[in-house]
């Protein structure tokens, strides 16, 4: 009786490692087909077997059979759940269903993006490396942010550099955390003639070069009627354009996104 019940036994071990193998098998030939998919960049036939793929513009991936690594992960639930391993940075966790398909649980650097928005994205934080593909791929989405987020970040800077006018006189402040330098902006000025009719309607406008401002340095000037003319208002310009002034002052600390999300609401 003892050694037909070990032989149950064993009968029943020899089942389960072959059903093992089997799904190990079965896991390794469709993380392969995701594989070739991605690296041809096949969205129609990757969004056959990972319909969350959807979301992507594109996909980028790799391929090599021989370096992806397949690990069956053990779990209370005794689902059938996998870990691939396709490069360093790219991977996805699969779980085999009750008819012997494939879902995909979630993936890492599978989808893709241009690289001039992907690098502001990480910059700002819109792209996170934490987050699922489908989790990125969600807030990339947000196109108006990828396309507007120089002018964005820039109208940050702008609006701490102020101009106040009172009377004949400017006031120029800096609110920012740096050095804005005076190169980079000028004063552009309306002088009004207050011997015409339509004042201030007519009259002629004039430029004022800008001055190197520390953080928290005001600078103050004042205009003199010349004739008829008298200053009457006056706005900051730049000689750099919006990118050109991120690129030179902004430090980020990768919030932006989530700050530029808040204000949008």
């Amino acid at each position: 009786m003892r050694k037909i019940f070990r032989g149950a036994l064993a009968a029943m071990a020899v089942c389960f490692l072959a059903s093992c193998d089997k799904s190990m098998d079965e896991a390794k030939e469709f993380a392969m087909n995701i594989g070739k998919l991605a690296t041809e960049n096949n969205l129609e036939g990757l969004r056959m077997l990972y319909p969350e793929a959807k979301a992507a513009d594109s996909v980028a991936l790799t391929f090599n059979s021989e370096a992806m690594k397949v690990i069956a992960e053990e779990n209370a639930d005794k689902k059938k759940i996998f870990d691939v391993q396709y490069t360093p940075e790219a991977s996805m966790r699969i779980e085999q269903r009750s008819d012997k398909s494939f879902k995909i649980i979630y993936s890492h650097n599978i989808f893709a993006y241009p690289a001039e928005h992907l690098e502001m994205a990480k910059k700002t934080g819109q792209w996170q490396d934490g987050l699922t593909d489908v989790e990125n791929a969600k807030r990339m989405s947000d196109k108006k942010f990828c396309k507007n987020a120089y002018d964005f970040l820039a109208k940050k800077i702008k609006e701490k550099l102020t101009l106040k006018h009172v009377a004949a006189k400017y006031t120029v402040e800096n609110k920012n955390e740096f050095k804005i330098s005076g190169e980079d902006y000028y004063i552009s000025e309306f002088w009004a003639d207050t011997d015409n009719d339509l004042f201030p309607a007519i009259g002629e406008d004039r430029k004022t070069d800008g001055k190197d401002l520390e953080p928290g340095e005001i600078y103050s000037y004042g205009k003199l009627r010349t004739n008829s003319l008298m200053p009457f208002s006056g706005s900051i310009e730049y000689n750099l354009s919006n990118k050109e002034l991120v690129d030179k002052y902004f430090e980020f600390s990768g919030n932006e996104y989530e700050k530029y999300v808040a204000e949008e609401e």
